[in-house]
């Protein structure tokens, strides 16, 4: 496991005033990890009064694709903001991707853009390890749509 900090203000730009943050790490599918699936709940962190939080997650180096699905994903953030009964608003999906180094970090040094929009993969296979949302192009069946994880 690797521990990757950051400070919420990187996540969500200015905390709303008078509720309480709660940050989800999240995957967008399973992925294998050693001999085992790891299953994609969220896992929830607290952020301190200054908004600084720390997480232990899987780097990316160590993850396999499973199923449908043989890229390994990008990590990403979702926030809601408690009120005071501890009521959860709308939530917040940054849009922003993270990969953690086997050796963790600091947050602002794990994000990976998103490609162009004009950006287009021409293969017969999914898109390797370029990120979620762009134009995949399969000169074999003629399809071409947009990719994502």
């Amino acid at each position: 496991m690797a521990t990757v900090t950051f400070n919420l203000a990187q996540i969500t730009g200015s905390p709303l005033t008078g509720l309480e943050p709660r940050v989800y790490v999240l995957l967008p599918h399973n992925v294998a990890y050693q001999s085992s699936v790891v299953v994609t709940r969220p896992a929830p962190v607290t952020p301190d009064s200054f908004g600084n939080g720390s997480v232990s997650l899987i780097p990316q180096a160590y993850m396999r694709g499973t199923g449908g699905s043989l890229r390994v994903p990008n990590y990403r953030f979702k926030v809601e903001w408690l009120d005071s009964s501890g009521q959860p608003g709308v939530p917040e999906y940054p849009d922003f991707e993270f990969r953690v180094p086997p050796e963790g970090g600091a947050l602002e040094d794990m994000i990976v853009t998103r490609p162009s929009a004009f950006e287009t993969w021409i293969g017969t296979t999914p898109p390797p390890e370029l990120g979620s949302y762009l134009w995949w192009f399969n000169p074999v069946t003629g399809n071409f749509f947009e990719w994502s994880d």
